[in-house]
């Protein structure tokens, strides 16, 4: 920041959220299905659901 010329700046965390993202895949096989609930068990507040499938 000071590189920058910045004065008085704060750095801290910030508490922002960010908005919910929706992925849908089709056509899952079981190794997709485990490599999916691996990645997801790596993020919190992540949920993996199945979905009706549409036509």
């Amino acid at each position: 920041m000071q590189a920058r010329k910045a004065r008085g700046a704060q750095v801290g965390q910030r508490d922002t959220q960010v908005a919910r993202v929706w992925i849908q895949v089709r056509d899952v096989d079981a190794a997709l299905q485990a490599k999916l609930k691996e990645i997801a068990q790596a993020l919190p507040g992540t949920e993996l659901r199945e979905c009706a499938s549409g036509g």
